[in-house]
């Protein structure tokens, strides 16, 4: 009481974990990045309308401010898996969703503003409610907090790829230009052309490329030049971000893992900072997105989710929801790894009905939503076993990069989770979902008949290695410190240690400038769009711009964007000979090249056909 006598309780800022506190962290986390979101779409500006959704989600997930960084990969899948089925559900209904930017756009901001209306709801609820009124409402005290540093190395590389927006097109989308990065952009310009995502015509599975189509349809994005550019900077930018999501899922894994093997705030701290930084060294980062190996990328991020969901909060409501949207995004984008996937969702359905193993509400929260998961994933599960085949897998792609030292550091570090805790409820779990996939991988290799350094084995290795992060790195952390504590000279030993992990740490966050400082680069960005965006372009069957054979084929691949309409009509997708290039221009009149030589130089290099007509960028 006041002096006065009168009441001071409206005074005192609720407490974060009451009803009132819940309410107003929910309603001001949802009313403007809600209207902003709306706001940007309605504008056109598709990826930040789509990242202000992410994180109005995430600060909602976490019930607090401080938690939303940790809950952005969480918030991520909900998004997504929401436009997975509205794409489906569009094919199921014949209506072509992306095929007009003002209903994206206008759905879009019907979700921001629906986001922004709740929260107003929330807050306005929060004014009539006793700041200390307690609820279930209000954030676990079971669900802990990350770090700040487990954040840091997911915020480099967004801090990098945010610089990165200044830079001249040809030379920011420089690196995305070569590998599979261009064969799934011609996936996701396939979706768009459709408008929607369905599987009877086109049997890849295609969860990431719905996310990107969904930003490029709301901009504009069509089958022609200006839509070519469109597409590849919607595509770059959203593969950067994504991994920088990934960056922070195994970040706050580490993080967590830490503190479940007893680790101080300083462990916890080098922890969460030491695995998100190991995934920006090339071994993971800077190989795969040169590779284009997008949907590898993707997956990851997905099974880092339900790391994270498994260790924050296995039993909860939110949990189940969320490894079950994971599922099927992963079900929608490589189901080579969808045991790994379905292991979380078991273990957390698991914890959340064993405290009251006869709920009828608890049961039937895991009935509908595994319900609905399998009616969502179901697709792309027949496509793959009816169309696709298991076969698939000694398919040879671009080739994948060794793993060096990674493997056996991470294989050690799962074995000795598995090992020293496997009385723990929950580590165990993830050290059976990277051993799973890693061994896996060899069965597929035994399977297809192919060596386990094969395109798609080693891929899988490489999810395996990802997983076992959050774990070997808390464990390796541990025995650090129990070795400084009984070897002599420890002193010492934390001196070279600490200067050995600043280095490790500094390479770690310079790697991703290689970006755009030469050693990514395959082609002329320039020089590629430019040709490729050329007025007469679609017209060309052989490209030939003078330059190296890789540029040329990645110019030639790309011209198959505007031929999405007859998916059975694409390129070669090698460097060829000029005796192969011409087998291309069989049943097309006039025999046309895409060049910068004069017609007398042309006419001589591909004597094969009889005065081909040269389209000049």
């Amino acid at each position: 009481m006041s002096p006065t006598g009168a009441a001071q309780t409206s005074l005192r800022a609720p407490d974060p974990g009451t009803r009132r506190g819940v309410l107003e962290t929910a309603g001001a986390a949802l009313v403007l990045p809600g209207a902003v979101a709306a706001a940007a779409a309605l504008a056109g500006l598709a990826l930040p309308a789509l990242a202000l959704l992410v994180v109005a989600g995430a600060a909602c997930l976490g019930r607090s401010w401080r938690r939303l960084p940790q809950n952005l990969p969480a918030s991520l899948t909900l998004v997504t898996v929401a436009l997975v089925a509205v794409a489906q559900l569009a094919s199921v209904l014949g209506w072509r969703l992306f095929g007009s930017a003002l209903v994206v756009r206008g759905l879009l901001a019907l979700a921001g503003l629906a986001l922004a209306a709740t929260g107003f709801l929330l807050a306005r609820a929060a004014t009539v409610v006793d700041a200390d009124a307690d609820t279930r409402l209000g954030t676990r005290p079971t669900e802990p907090l990350a770090g700040r540093w487990a954040f840091v190395p997911g915020g480099v590389l967004a801090a990098y790829g945010l610089v990165y927006q200044l830079l001249p097109e040809g030379r920011r989308v420089e690196w995305f230009l070569g590998g599979d990065n261009i064969r799934h952009l011609w996936l996701a310009a396939e979706e768009g052309w459709r408008g929607n995502l369905e599987y009877a015509v086109q049997s890849s599975p295609r969860a990431w490329h719905t996310l990107l189509v969904t930003a490029w349809s709301a901009e504009g994005g069509s089958i022609d030049g200006p839509g070519l550019r469109s597409l590849v900077s919607v595509m770059s930018t959203g593969l950067w971000f994504a991994f920088a999501v990934l960056a922070v899922a195994i970040g706050v894994a580490a993080d967590l893992t830490a503190r479940r093997l007893g680790l101080g705030p300083r462990g916890r701290a080098f922890a969460g900072v030491l695995a998100g930084s190991a995934t920006l060294w090339p071994t993971f980062f800077g190989n795969y997105m040169v590779l284009g190996f997008e949907t590898a990328i993707f997956c990851a991020v997905l099974l880092a989710v339900t790391v994270v969901e498994v260790l924050q909060r296995p039993g909860s409501r939110t949990a189940v929801v969320v490894t079950a949207a994971a599922g099927v995004l992963v079900a929608h984008t490589w189901q080579l790894v969808l045991p790994a996937a379905a292991l979380a969702v078991l273990a957390t359905g698991w914890a959340h009905v064993r405290p009251e193993p006869r709920s009828r509400r608890r049961w039937g929260l895991l009935a509908v939503t595994y319900g609905v998961g399998v009616l969502l994933a179901s697709p792309s599960l027949f496509a793959v076993t009816q169309r696709i085949g298991f076969d698939r897998a000694s398919i040879q792609g671009v080739p994948a990069p060794a793993l060096s030292g990674w493997l056996p550091f991470t294989l050690a570090g799962v074995v000795a989770v598995l090992v020293l805790r496997r009385r723990d409820p929950l580590l165990p779990v993830i050290a059976l979902m990277s051993l799973g996939t890693t061994f896996l991988a060899v069965l597929v290799a035994l399977h297809a008949g192919v060596p386990v350094t094969h395109y798609y084995p080693r891929k899988m290795l490489w999810q395996g290695c990802l997983l076992g992060l959050p774990l070997a790195v808390p464990m390796s952390v541990l025995t650090a410190s129990r070795l400084r504590a009984r070897v002599a000279g420890g002193a010492a030993l934390r001196v070279v240690g600490g200067a050995g992990l600043a280095g490790a740490l500094g390479l770690s966050w310079v790697f991703p400038a290689m970006a755009v400082a030469g050693p990514w680069d395959h082609v002329d960005g320039d020089t590629v769009l430019d040709a490729a965006t050329a007025p007469q372009a679609v017209e060309a069957r052989v490209v030939w711009l003078g330059g190296s054979p890789i540029q040329d084929t990645v110019t030639r691949v790309l011209l198959d964007f505007y031929r999405v309409s007859t998916p059975l009509d694409r390129t070669i997708q090698y460097p060829a000979p000029v005796g192969e290039e011409c087998s291309l221009f069989a049943g097309h009149e006039p025999a046309t090249v895409l060049s910068l030589a004069s017609p007398a130089e042309v006419a001589a290099r591909y004597s094969c056909v009889t005065a081909p007509v040269v389209v000049h960028p």
